[in-house]
């Protein structure tokens, strides 16, 4: 993948609270739940603030109809615009401590990996292993079989004793089981805590072993008087990062110290949380495989395989997430995007060179 040129390490000192596209109408909703991990546009909007803030520029000097002010050019020359940055986020991946110093990350698993068990165990469950194997093209397979999909080259599995293998789109695993799953269908242990985790061993986490859900009540304001409003009850469902777990986002361009603080602030999601961040010096080493899928690290707009040209090729992934989000120019709601989710494989071949944020499974 394009190269990544700089990591920061996120903490949160609360919760975080990432809202969709959930509707909130009075007498039909009244729970929002959050998505995680954000989306890059997330990060990238919370970075921007920080930058601004840092140097001193009011915001509105960003977002003015006419374009940043030359003070904003001149101080920070790589944040662009407001409709477009002038870099990309990828991740977050998870940086995990594990016993005494040892630590590992997490990547999103290959949507093309699948799993010789029917479900992931109840979360009280101690770990298990299974076997698990990449779905791959075999094109003269069914050609000879007489067999058609609703794409050309439609990818299968095979290697699994199992009739119906679970898909592990959504799930999270470590540079060990990317070796092992290089060499063909390998047994890996799933854990639904991070309990048993080493680096030196294949796993697949279940997402929901890196944070604890914590419920929040509050009620709307009128935005005039700031008074409470009749019947204006409702619940988000926030994030808390368990111990020893913290967010590793990469950088498209080297924004600390010229742009950024190497630590400091930055407010994350909806009711703008307080998280701290700091360059990593422990650089997470990513996948890097040799077959002709790519993997996206984290989640990417749909309309970039229209623009990649991946409409017809091979692809497999999870189910599409739709996502608004504010316009920091025009200080309103975006428009509705669909998002396909970490983890997402394409098929493009092994002569393409992987964008930024996607890496060669």
């Amino acid at each position: 993948m394009s190269r990544i040129r700089q990591w920061l390490l996120i903490d949160p000192l609360d919760t975080l609270f990432f809202r969709g596209s959930e509707p909130m109408i009075i007498g039909e909703s009244h729970e929002v739940h959050s998505i995680f991990p954000p989306m890059p546009s997330t990060i990238q909007g919370a970075l921007c603030t920080a930058m601004l803030l840092q140097q001193g520029i009011d915001p509105a000097d960003f977002t003015r109809d006419e374009g940043p002010t030359e003070e904003v050019r001149r101080k920070l020359p790589l944040l662009g615009e407001p409709e477009r940055f002038g870099y990309q986020s990828v991740g977050p991946v998870f940086h995990v401590a594990l016993s005494g110093t040892e630590h590992d990350w997490l990547y999103p698993v290959p949507a093309n990996w699948f799993a010789e068990v029917p479900r992931f165990q109840e979360a009280d469950s101690g770990p298990f292993h299974a076997v698990v194997a990449a779905a791959r093209l075999s094109t003269d397979a069914f050609q000879s079989l007489g067999l058609c999909g609703s794409v050309p080259d439609p990818p299968w599995v095979s290697g699994l004793k199992t009739p119906d293998p679970t898909n592990l789109c959504g799930y999270w695993t470590n540079l060990a089981a990317f070796d092992a799953m290089r060499k063909g269908p390998a047994t890996v242990g799933f854990h639904n805590a991070l309990d048993g985790l080493k680096a030196d061993r294949p796993a697949i986490v279940d997402l929901r072993a890196l944070y604890a859900t914590e419920n929040r009540v509050g009620i709307a304001l009128d935005p005039m008087q700031r008074r409470a409003r009749t019947g204006r009850l409702y619940s988000s469902s926030h994030v808390r990062l368990r111990q020893g777990i913290r967010m590793a986002v990469g950088l498209s361009e080297q924004l600390a110290p010229s742009h950024l603080k190497p630590t400091g602030i930055i407010k994350l999601g909806g009711e703008q949380k307080t998280a701290w961040y700091t360059l990593a010096s422990d650089e997470p080493k990513l996948p890097s495989g040799e077959s002709g899928w790519i993997m996206a690290l984290s989640h990417i707009p749909f309309k970039r395989m229209a623009e990649n040209r991946w409409d017809d090729l091979p692809r497999m992934s999870g189910p599409l997430i739709r996502m608004g989000g504010w316009d920091m120019k025009r200080n309103f709601h975006k428009s509705t995007t669909a998002y396909l989710p970490a983890g997402t494989t394409i098929r493009v071949g092994k002569g393409v060179e992987p964008p930024f944020g996607f890496i060669r499974t």
